[in-house]
């Protein structure tokens, strides 16, 4: 009895490790629940100042970009997309011809 109470105990602060991450389906989705987040929130409420520098990631499951348009922005999105997805992000650079 007592062993399959610790086994059971073992196996539920084992699970308590794992992250609930969101269902985000589509890229749709994923805008909403970014400008949804606390992540975003925070960024928003903040009265910092934040560089304005455009920021484009290529989210890689859906093949489609988000620009963030400040530095502020784009250190919220890196947060909600490491905290609440598994999706995957690549920064794409612009080459600028002068």
């Amino acid at each position: 009895m007592i062993r399959n109470l610790i086994l059971t105990s073992f196996i539920l602060v084992s699970c308590q490790n794992f992250k609930d991450f969101e269902r985000i389906d589509s890229y749709e989705t994923l805008v909403k629940s970014f400008r949804d987040s606390n992540e975003y929130i925070v960024y928003k409420k903040s009265s910092d100042y934040y560089l304005t520098v455009l920021t484009t990631y290529k989210i890689k499951e859906f093949n489609k970009n988000y620009i963030c348009t400040n530095s502020g922005e784009a250190l919220a999105f890196e947060e909600f997309i490491k905290n609440n997805t598994q999706l995957t992000l690549e920064v794409v650079s612009h080459d600028l011809e002068i």
